[in-house]
């Protein structure tokens, strides 16, 4: 076996850490973020790489528009105000997170539109169809969910947004959306297992997930010899490993 050392400033970083109202930002700063070609906006480096890969895919990319990615808190402040002004507060509620409570902060989201016409900035077209949905069918194969799906409005705390998505990796986004979780559910359900870790198998790959209590300034997991190993913070109290190996 070997060891792991985890420090606890790790609880608020990584690709699965829950950010929403009742769960904010811990941890500014410190994202090393990539640009897009003709365009703007910027992800986390592993987000973004993934997009760029998930955009050759769908192979029209070229149709799709980059509304949105990462934001700082003054600029999430400053749409949060201009909404409130211009939208009203049952609106805004419900499209827009407070500041600081923003999924945009940590650069693992992305709005998305298609291109035709003015592109609204907060609630951009994406429809379920053509080249939209080929994004979105093709979207966990590259670590994306559809964050805000309808139905899970009571969960996520945000209304049904079809344009927003978010970077979870894999083997996560597959899962989910296999068994139709948002990440409040999929979190929720990893810290349920307890000592029973969550095992898969998927895609040539034996999958091994489980959730561990932060337990001080460091905390000490152990995996086997022949496993990789990934470590998200969930933005809270713990961590969440993903280890693996070949079958």
């Amino acid at each position: 076996m070997k060891r792991i050392c985890l420090n606890r400033n790790q609880v608020f970083r990584g690709n699965l850490i829950l950010v929403n109202k009742n769960h904010p930002i811990r941890k500014e700063g410190g994202i090393t973020r990539i640009g897009f070609p003709e365009s703007e906006e910027e992800m986390e480096w592993r987000a973004g790489e993934a997009l760029l890969e998930l955009l050759r895919a769908v192979d029209r990319e070229e149709e799709l528009a980059l509304v949105s990615g990462f934001r700082r808190k003054t600029e999430q402040r400053k749409l949060y105000a201009e909404s409130l002004r211009e939208n009203g507060e049952e609106f805004t509620a419900k499209f827009v997170a407070m500041p600081g409570c923003s999924e945009h902060e940590t650069g693992l989201a992305i709005d998305l539109g298609k291109k035709g016409g003015q592109i609204d900035l907060i609630c951009p077209d994406f429809p379920y169809s053509g080249i939209c949905q080929e994004f979105r069918k093709r979207a966990p194969e590259f670590g994306f969910v559809e964050r805000y799906p309808e139905g899970k409005e009571a969960v996520t705390g945000i209304g049904r947004e079809p344009w927003h998505f978010r970077y979870v990796g894999a083997p996560h986004a597959a899962l989910m959306t296999k068994w139709k979780l948002v990440l409040e559910e999929y979190v929720r359900l990893l810290r349920d297992c307890g000592p029973e870790h969550l095992k898969v198998c998927l895609d040539g790959k034996r999958y091994e997930i489980y959730y561990q209590k932060c337990q001080g300034p460091e905390t000490e997991v152990c995996v086997s010899e022949e496993q990789k190993v990934q470590v998200s913070g969930d933005n809270e109290a713990g961590f969440l490993i993903t280890a693996w190996c070949s079958l």
